[in-house]
């Protein structure tokens, strides 16, 4: 018998393919929750910004704001990022598998060479990112709680003279 045609590699093999297709399909549904969460996440900020406490956020906790909008678009450029280096990953694997076994550098380099690798750290960094800038997002939004409803946009009052005031000129003398 040779190689691949052993009753008991049969079901290890399609298993092993079953695997393989299953943490591909995982790791586009991890991309697409985290770009999707990220992407949600900056909606409900502009929203809560705009019309829940009425455009004017306490100022004290405005480097909140910013930095949850940081750490927020920052989780969607990791995520496109890990996207991108996934591609070039794929591509290297295949390579890597058209090559000869014989070349020693093939046993050296993990799957997919130093895209792999970025793509794992990207997927990390992008789930990471998310989770610091939720956590800004929700440290703003309860600092800000207490201004729900204050309209920040009302007219400066006038001061208004009373009617029983008086007003003296002095005449000013002319050359």
């Amino acid at each position: 018998m040779g190689v691949g045609t052993n009753q008991q590699s049969d079901p290890l093999l399609s298993h092993r393919t079953f695997l393989e297709a299953a943490l591909e399909k995982e790791a586009h549904a991890y991309d697409k929750a985290v770009m999707t969460l990220s992407g949600g996440a900056l909606a409900v900020s502009f929203a809560f910004v705009k019309d829940i406490i009425g455009g004017t956020p306490d100022p004290i906790t405005m480097p909140e704001l910013f930095c949850a909008w940081i750490f927020l678009s920052t989780s969607m450029l990791s995520c496109l990022g890990s996207m991108l280096t996934s591609q070039f990953a794929l591509y290297r694997a295949i390579v890597q598998v058209d090559r000869p076994r014989a070349d020693p550098a093939s046993k050296k380099e993990p799957p997919g060479g130093g895209f792999g690798i970025a793509t794992w750290i990207l997927n990390i960094s992008a789930g990471c990112f998310f989770g610091v800038g939720v956590i800004f997002l929700v440290t703003f939004a309860a600092q800000n709680l207490g201004r729900v409803g204050q309209t920040q946009d009302k007219a400066p009052s006038v001061t208004s003279v009373s009617p029983t005031a008086t007003l003296t000129a002095t005449p000013t003398p002319v050359p």
